[in-house]
């Protein structure tokens, strides 16, 4: 498995934690009032576009994933070739 569909799997469990959230904050604002459920407000929150949404937002939040991993990177090759220059000057 890719790196990218790896990071996509986490973002879609991200994702749905958030979502889950809006989920309990939907039920709580909506409380007794009848005829209206938590499906229903989301839906119109989001403009019917769910599944697009969804994407774009597992895409977004993959995409930030990788740009945090590329960092890391980037500082760690930063480090060792700090370090390997402090050896050669201390030769």
């Amino acid at each position: 498995m890719s790196l990218r569909k790896k990071l996509r799997y986490q973002a879609e469990a991200q994702l749905d934690k958030m979502l889950n959230a809006l989920w309990v904050a939907a039920e709580e604002q909506i409380g007794e009032i009848p005829g209206i459920r938590a499906p229903e407000l989301l839906k119109a929150a989001s403009g019917g576009r769910t599944d697009t949404i969804k994407h774009e937002l597992v895409t977004k939040i993959t995409n930030y994933k990788e740009l945090e991993l590329e960092r890391f990177f980037n500082r760690q090759q930063d480090l060792e070739l700090e370090e390997k220059a402090g050896k050669g000057k201390s030769k």
